[in-house]
């Protein structure tokens, strides 16, 4: 979005795009800001 509108202030923050660089998207990759590994997906 912050390319598609020429606006910096969209662009997501640092921790965000290292997270996207090294595959931790969440709990289908299994970590991410939270570490999903171990826990019951369904639950959630």
């Amino acid at each position: 979005m912050a390319r598609a509108l020429d606006a910096p202030r969209y662009a997501p923050p640092a921790i965000v795009e290292r997270l996207m660089r090294e595959d931790k998207r969440g709990a289908r990759e299994g970590e991410g800001l939270f570490d999903w590994r171990g826990r019951e997906l369904t639950a959630y």
